[in-house]
This record gives C-alpha cells, structure tokens and sequence, in this order.
C-alpha cells in the first residue's frame, strides 16, 4: 500500500479523481481539457485500468477525449451511463473517440454506473449508490414514479471508494436534489458514509429552480448524511459563483467542525487574485489555477490514514495558508449568512429600530 493514493485533481471547473495503487490506476471524471493529461505525466502513469464518467456534462467526461485520442495514455476500460438528450457537441465527439477506441481494442461498458453495483479496482473497491436501477432503466429526459423530470444531474452517477473495507471519499458528480432524495428512499443512506465528501455540482444550485433554501437544507442534508471530516469543492475561478454562501452554510449547520477546501480561490473569498503569483505551487501536486494566483489547495493528495487536515507536500497546512493569503474565505466562516437570511436580518433590524 505504500504507493496508494487518491488524488482530487484541479482541474478547474470540473471534476477529476485519480485512484492509485502499485498495480493499479483508476479514474472517476476527467475535467474538460487538457489538466487530467498534464497531471498524468506529472504522476509519470501512462497506463489507466479504468475510467468511470459520472455523467455526459462536459466538465466531467471532455477530458477523456484527449486522453483516449493520445499515444502517451492506454486506457483498458470506460465505463459510463447513455444520454440521449445530450446534445453538446463535445458529447458526439467523444460517442465517436470511444467507438473509435473500442475498435483498436479498448472495452466500452455502458449502462453499469448503478446503484448496487461494485467494481474491484486492485485494493480499492467502488461502490456505485446512485443512480437507482429505474431511473438509471429511463435516462435523462425520463420521468420518475411522482412525475418528476429526470435530468443529466439527477442520474448522475455516485460513487464511494473503499480501501479494503474502510471508506476513503466520497464522488457525487453533480447529483441534484431529487437523485440524493431518491438515493435516501432506496436505503442507500447507510453506506453513504464517508470521511471525505467532493460535494456535488461544484457547490452550486442544488437543482434548476436556484432557490436558498433549497441550496441549504440540500448541503444540510446530505452532509448529516455523509457525515465527513473533509468536503472538497473542484471549482474554477469565476465559474458559476462556486461554492456558493447557503452550502457552505448548510455544510457548516450539519458539521461546524468539517474541514472545507476548494481547489481553486472562489471570488465568494476573494474578490481579486492572491498577491503571491504562485503562492502554492511548491505545495501540490499540480495546481490549475496557480499561474493566475487563482489557486487554493489546488489538487488535493488524501493522506489515507488520516483526512482530518489538507498536509502540503511541505508539511504546511491549507487552513494556515487560508489563514494568511484569505482572510474572508468562506471556509474560515463558522456559520456563513445565506444572503437570503441576511437581507432578511438587515429588514428586521430596520423595522425593530
């Protein structure tokens, strides 16, 4: 186990896993450009065993193209869910790259990535908890029992990874509202536990309707859930406005005591870029947004043992770093105001004055 690891990649607005262990290297999601590629050279893997996509967003499944198109990489397997209302025009690119790459001899599994199902991934093993087997049966642009529109989102793939028997982290690709409610009916909810959460959707809206509310109690709830010691958010820099105010606070309201990081600087907690140009490019691993001083963690190394504190490579900790370089971050925010909550705060004491 000496060389094992699990690695969340900065990939900017986008999520990346890597999994690996001496004989074996897996990946959940690849971003959408060229970081996973660069961050695989840097790691010296040049062999993949597998690569599970979550869903057919471009910032979870794009990166594949340029792994799968490239002679540095062999990839032995991809597994992902269909998405016949996905019309982008990178999704069409990669249904031909993976046809293409079945053709040379690489294995394509589709329809697999769903609840109950596990797959041995050398020491580690992957629990798939979401989507459920009807939903997953429908596809997006279906509708569950209650009427309800399926989304790419909702059947977003879901997975836990395991060393031996003990939860690592936890992988929620941008699981919406009514996949986590549908996640939770099934029973799922006991072996949604894990010390570590990369909270779904980059920490934004929990489902279409952008409501505050809904955005807390969602963050409220699956984090009593999950009950973890670290919540990760692979956000990009002025992308979407993420993590947004009311999931942290939901994160905080179930948990005051998790540790948060995003792998880059949300302009939620800072308006402008870091003074230090590359203020932590000696820390990680491969850092995106470390040229522009829009880094944060950057990718995030787990320590396997003990996940309590995001360790540089240098032996600094990320909320030193934090305490130094941002002081009004969200994470450093015992209970962040929702800005609904706030507004609300500001009229009463108006009225009461």
């Amino acid at each position: 186990m000496t060389n094992a690891s699990v690695t969340v990649v900065d990939v900017g607005h986008g999520s990346c896993c890597v999994i690996k262990s001496d004989q074996d290297v897996s990946i959940v999601d690849t971003g959408s450009g060229s970081s996973l590629a660069e961050f695989l050279r840097l790691a010296g893997i040049k062999h993949i065993d597998r690569v599970l996509i979550s869903h057919a967003d471009v910032d979870h499944c794009g990166g594949l193209l340029l792994i799968l198109s490239s002679r540095e990489f062999t990839v032995q397997r991809v597994y992902l869910n269909s998405d016949a209302a996905k019309a982008s025009r990178r999704w069409e690119d990669l249904r031909s790259a993976l046809e293409e790459y079945e053709r040379q001899g690489g294995q394509v599994v589709l329809g697999f990535l769903r609840q109950s199902v596990t797959i041995a991934a050398g020491i580690f093993t992957f629990e798939v908890l979401a989507p459920r087997l009807s939903l997953a049966a429908s596809g997006p642009g279906g509708r569950d029992q209650d009427g309800h529109l399926l989304e790419a989102n909702t059947l977003s793939a879901v997975v836990r990874v395991l060393l031996g028997d003990k939860p690592v982290i936890l992988l929620t690709g941008d699981v919406d509202d009514l996949g986590y409610k549908h996640m939770t009916l099934s029973g799922a909810t006991t072996s949604l536990a894990a010390p570590v959460l990369v909270f779904p959707h980059h920490g934004g809206h929990a489902n279409r309707l952008g409501d505050s509310a809904i955005n807390f109690d969602f963050a409220k709830a699956m984090t009593s859930t999950v009950q973890p010691e670290l919540v990760l958010f692979s956000t990009g820099r002025g992308r979407h406005g993420t993590p947004r105010h009311e999931i942290v606070a939901g994160i905080r309201a179930a948990s005051p005591d998790a540790r948060i990081a995003c792998t880059q600087l949300s302009e939620n907690c800072s308006m402008g870029a870091l003074q230090s140009r590359n203020p932590t490019i000696a820390h990680t691993v491969f850092a995106r947004g470390s040229a522009s001083g829009h880094c944060c963690a950057g990718s995030i190394v787990l320590a396997l043992g003990d996940v309590k504190a995001i360790a540089f490579s240098d032996g600094s900790d990320h909320s030193d770093f934090v305490s130094l370089n941002v002081p009004g971050a969200l994470c450093r925010q015992s209970s962040p105001q929702v800005p609904g909550q706030r507004a609300a705060s500001q009229a009463a004491q108006g009225k009461s004055a």
